[in-house]
């Protein structure tokens, strides 16, 4: 750790400060500290002009405010210390050690992209994760305390005395409070909006699956000890033949390879299967129709015998059943 904070302090030789304009919500935190400072010094104005009675809902304001500023710069400076943290390791781990007796001054625009040093086994922002739960929650509740502040001093200023610059000035610090509310209610939306893209794009990346090697299908979902959730509609990886026929075609054993055939006899498979005597009920398509691909007709698929008679010397067709 002291390690790091003496590169954090060294760290003008990367870069002439932290990296506080990288935040994502950096003009929005911006524009906050100087709303509050501005309703710090109307309420203060406000708070010297008035007498004791009439400063409770100005006293408040001041508390609101600080913690709104306590809260940006917390954010902000957060923000920018992991950052220069997590580019100091990076640069360090990408620099070549330095021979001796050589000049010191290194040129730090030859160093390789900040994507390249990402793969190496470090985290890629020490862990630091934005937006956290606790500044979504702070946000969130800055935001109403505010704007019940506003309506507050709003429905007050008017009943609380004659006309006086005072309450000018306390018009105007109400005012800030209001703008101050608003910017804390715009940064908790887009806070919000962050997480959820955050979520959703975990939630793609956990649920992206692998290719299949035969027709390049993405299985949807989870594998469980490294098996496919079937019941889920997942790929089973159907076969070329399979897909282009409708169902399961069985050719007869006169008709496979003489290595699957001697295979069968071993295994005792292919006595369960029964012998199709002729040519076309091999190639009958099972649960199709009846006379699909068949010569019902045909003159071959008739079995026939010639007979000689004896007595006029002709021959004659029978037909043996």
């Amino acid at each position: 750790m002291v390690f790091l904070l003496l590169q954090l302090h060294n760290m003008s030789r990367i870069r002439n400060r932290l990296p506080y304009q990288s935040h994502p919500l950096y003009k929005l935190r911006l524009t906050m500290i100087f709303a509050v400072l501005a309703g710090f010094v109307f309420n203060l104005i406000t708070i010297s002009n008035s007498s004791y009675t009439g400063t409770g809902p100005f006293i408040i304001s001041l508390i609101l405010l600080f913690l709104s500023l306590v809260l940006v710069l917390y954010d902000i400076f957060t923000w920018a210390i992991n950052k220069g943290l997590a580019l100091v390791i990076r640069t360090s781990l990408s620099l070549p050690p330095t021979p001796p007796h050589t000049n010191m001054n290194i040129n730090r625009t030859s160093l390789p992209p900040l994507a390249a040093t990402s793969q190496l086994g470090y985290p890629k922002d020490n862990g630091y994760k934005w937006p956290s739960t606790k500044l979504v929650v702070l946000d969130f509740i800055l935001a109403v305390f505010l704007q019940w502040l506003f309506w507050a001093e709003f429905a007050y200023l008017p009943f609380s005395g004659y006309y006086s610059e005072s309450k000018i000035l306390g018009a105007y610090a109400d005012l800030a409070n209001l703008v101050v509310s608003v910017l804390h209610a715009v940064v908790w939306w887009k806070e919000v909006m962050a997480r959820k893209k955050q979520a959703w794009r975990k939630e793609v990346e956990v649920g992206e699956g692998t290719p299949c090697e035969r027709c390049g299908y993405i299985c949807e979902g989870m594998e469980q000890d490294g098996e496919e959730d079937k019941s889920s509609g997942g790929h089973e990886g159907a076969s070329v033949l399979e897909s282009l026929t409708k169902g399961k075609v069985i050719l007869p054993k006169w008709a496979r390879d003489p290595d699957v055939r001697d295979m069968e006899s071993e295994t005792g498979k292919g006595n369960v299967e029964s012998l199709l005597v002729t040519p076309e009920e091999s190639c009958t398509e099972i649960g199709g129709p009846s006379g699909y691909g068949t010569l019902e007709k045909s003159v071959c698929s008739v079995p026939e015998t010639v007979v000689k008679k004896k007595e006029k010397g002709k021959k004659r067709l029978v037909e043996v059943a």
